[in-house]
This record gives C-alpha cells, sequence and structure tokens, in this order.
C-alpha cells in the first residue's frame, strides 16, 4: 500500500509538472539491455521481428563500448523492418544536438541489410528521415549526426530503423545524444619573426584554453609526439598571441595548435599548423667558404 501510494504521488508530480520527456542527455551502451524507457515499432508486420540483446561474438566482433549490443537479426528469407525508439527527449534549449552512434551491418554472400535514422517531434507525429546507411559495414563504424532544426524540441523522438535483406544483420550500439561543440578549431592569423624571437598569432573564441607546440622539425603524427623534445610546449595559454624566445637565427620551425575544449568528445579540436624561419643576426659575417643555405641566388640580364 504504502509503495503504490508513493507511486501515485510520483504520477501526481509528474502531470503537475508537465514533465513530458527526459533531459536532452542521452548515453545508452545497452549493457544492462534495451532499457525500458525505449520502444519498438514493427514497420513489416507480415514478418515481425525485434531487436534484442545480442549474444553473438561475430558479425562483427565484440562490441564498440562495454561488452554488449543489440541487433535486428533474420533467417535467410526472412525480412524484418522494425524501429528501435528512443525516449522522448527535450531538445527544445539545445544549441545544435548531435546523435551519435556505433552500427555495423555485415553482408552475408553479396546482400547486405539497412540502418535508417529518423526523428519524430512527438508520439503522434510522423517520422521524418534523418539519414539511411545502404552499403555493408562490416566492421564497427561510429557516426555522428546533425539534428535538424525541427528537431529541437520538448518530446522529440530518434528511432533506428533495421531492414533485414540476407545479411548478417543491423547491429548497433553506444547511443548518445549532446550539444554539438561550440569550440572550433583555432586559425593562425601570422607569426612576426626575429633572429632569436618569433610572436605567433591567431584567431580563436575568446576564453580558450590553447596548447602550442613548436619543434625544429616537422612532426607526422601529433598524437605519438613526445613534447619534451619540442623546442616549445605549453598546453596552458589562455590568450590569442604567444612570443617564443631562445631560437636560433636563420632556423626553420614548425608552429602546431588547438584549442583544449570542455563541450566536445575528445576534448580539443583539431591541430592546426605553420612554418616559419628566423632572420639572420646582425651584424652579420661569413667567410663564405660556402654559400649559406639561406641565401638565394639570381641570375639575369644587367641593367642598360
Amino acid at each position: 500500500m504504502k509503495h503504490r501510494l508513493l507511486s501515485l504521488l510520483f504520477a501526481c508530480c509528474m502531470a503537475l509538472t508537465g514533465f513530458s520527456a527526459i533531459s536532452y542527455s542521452l548515453d545508452e551502451s545497452f549493457e544492462s539491455g534495451i532499457p525500458a524507457e525505449w520502444s519498438q515499432e514493427v514497420v513489416n508486420t507480415a514478418t515481425g521481428g525485434a531487436w534484442v540483446l545480442d549474444t553473438l561474438a561475430t558479425n562483427p566482433t565484440g562490441a564498440s563500448q562495454g561488452t554488449a549490443r543489440v541487433a535486428l537479426r533474420a533467417n535467410e528469407g526472412t525480412n524484418y523492418q522494425v524501429r528501435l525508439i528512443t525516449p522522448a527527449l527535450d531538445l527544445s534549449s539545445v544549441i545544435s544536438p548531435q546523435l551519435s552512434f556505433a552500427y555495423a551491418q555485415v553482408r552475408r554472400s553479396s546482400y547486405s541489410d539497412t540502418l535508417s535514422v529518423y526523428f519524430r517531434t512527438s508520439s503522434s507525429a510522423d517520422w521524418v528521415l534523418v539519414r539511411k546507411f545502404e552499403t555493408y559495414q562490416n566492421t564497427w563504424s561510429t557516426q555522428t549526426l546533425d539534428l535538424p532544426a525541427a528537431a529541437k524540441v520538448n518530446g522529440c523522438q530518434l528511432a533506428f530503423e533495421g531492414k533485414t535483406n540476407n545479411g548478417h544483420g543491423v547491429v548497433l550500439d553506444n547511443v548518445r545524444v549532446y550539444p554539438k561543440s561550440q569550440c572550433l578549431d583555432a586559425q593562425i592569423s601570422g607569426v612576426n619573426v626575429g633572429a632569436t624571437q618569433a610572436l605567433i598569432n591567431w584567431h580563436a573564441r575568446p576564453g580558450r584554453t590553447f596548447e602550442l607546440i613548436v619543434s625544429a622539425s616537422a612532426i607526422s603524427d601529433l598524437s605519438t609526439y613526445d613534447t619534451s623534445s619540442a623546442v616549445f610546449h605549453s598546453d596552458a595559454i589562455t590568450g590569442v598571441s604567444y612570443l617564443i624566445s631562445g631560437l636560433t637565427p636563420a632556423t626553420k620551425y614548425y608552429v602546431y595548435l588547438r584549442t583544449d575544449c570542455d563541450d566536445n568528445e575528445s576534448g580539443h579540436t583539431n591541430w592546426v599548423s605553420t612554418d616559419f624561419t628566423t632572420s639572420i643576426a646582425f651584424p652579420y659575417s661569413s667567410a663564405l667558404a660556402t654559400i649559406p643555405s639561406t641565401w638565394k641566388q639570381y641570375s639575369g640580364a644587367a641593367d642598360a
């Protein structure tokens, strides 16, 4: 009786506050199965079918994240078409909402299945197609989709419609909804060069923190680069310019810059880069045993 009374009170509070949708944030990797708040809609009622917690270790291997995934699979010759539907989401105040998910649809011989992503603005509204994936995908692929402006309502639902066609099924994992990052790549606007100093300038949204690397050689893979070997490195720059000192005259340097973010998936933007060569220090003298690499030669007819 007490449990029932609490349930009634909770229901009354929900009704009084007009609550109809969960927060915009959605992060589901199906580790505990398909949540009760999710629903399914059979499109091809002649064959039925359902998305289920998938226990197969193949097609594709493992899960995109964790150990669980969901799938729509059918025996050869049976064509299922079923939508897996999220709870209602309140996207009304979200700036540029994005949907990301991992999927695979492994082909069988020359046959493959199809995944379509839809949204609707309420439980009674028509479904609107966002993207269709018709090509086979034999390994996990993570997709990020910008949701249309029309989806920015309180009560938006998303649907993953699997349609089998004698392939190995449509497999889904790691479904997330979040605001698109407003953290943009910085743009290097120029380098003011001296003999032993260089002032690096860039354009970026104010209030951000930046990571800057200056190297004496080009860096092919910044993800594995040991910053202790850099001429200069800092990941705590708060302005939009920085003066590098202690450089060698007449020497080429490489610059790499990115913005640190607190509102996107990776925590930072892409790297942007440029290079510069320091000027010759004056007074300058050379015995000219060899022509310095920084000198240039010109030829042409003498002035008349």
